[in-house]
């Protein structure tokens, strides 16, 4: 495995038209560097066949995660500002400072972000108490659908009386782990960051989740 970089030319679509060794530094031609990897000997055609359909997959992840990181970074920015304009900032959340300390310090280079998305919580839909906001674009590896469902997030958790409550508690907080293995960097369980949303009455009615590592 190595990484040799090339001199590229692509159209307005990304699609690649040529490739060239890399020219003289200080030239403003496109340069991208290739991963190349090789395939050692008495490999199975299973594993082969496995690399085809999950290597696009880890792409597209790593994809997403890299062109949506400033965005994911300024998302943990307005979180902030959404704690400190809350009613309930000093009245009710004794650890709202610390929790702004806390959000402020990983977005400072300290988490890697991967995904964000913003859910709308039901405490009356058993079947379904959380869907995804569509008035809030999901970023990272949460664009995907078939990720940013909380069923498939935590899978095999079940939506029973303790999970509600969980959810619903009204600590302004939730940090935890996700089922879902990610693709990116390394293949371990992701952590997830939950910042809930309170109405005027202090309900729990959404959460922002950043899932990264």
């Amino acid at each position: 495995l190595f990484h040799p970089i090339y001199q590229v030319t692509r159209d307005g679509k990304g699609i690649l038209q040529s490739i060239e060794p890399p020219q003289a530094q200080g030239q403003r031609e496109l340069q991208e560097s290739f991963i190349h990897c090789e395939i050692v000997d008495n490999t199975s055609d299973e594993l082969i066949e496995a690399l085809k359909q999950e290597l696009p997959k880890m792409i597209d992840d790593i994809t997403k995660a890299n062109v949506d990181w400033i965005a994911m970074r300024t998302q943990a920015l307005s979180c902030v500002k959404e704690i400190e304009a809350s009613k309930f900032y000093d009245s009710q959340w004794a650890q709202g400072q610390s929790l702004v300390d806390f959000l402020t310090w990983i977005e400072d280079g300290h988490f890697t972000f991967l995904g964000y998305c913003l859910y709308s919580l039901d405490a009356k839909n058993t079947k379904e108490p959380f869907k995804r906001n569509p008035s809030v674009q999901p970023l990272g590896i949460l664009h995907n659908e078939s990720v940013y469902r909380l069923q498939q997030l935590f899978a095999g958790i079940s939506v029973s009386p303790e999970t509600m409550a969980y959810i619903f508690d009204p600590t302004p907080v939730i940090i935890n782990k996700t089922s879902t293995i990610s693709n990116v960097h390394r293949t371990v369980p992701m952590d997830s960051i939950g910042i809930r949303q309170f109405d005027d009455k202090g309900k729990v009615v959404g959460i922002h989740i950043f899932v990264g590592l």
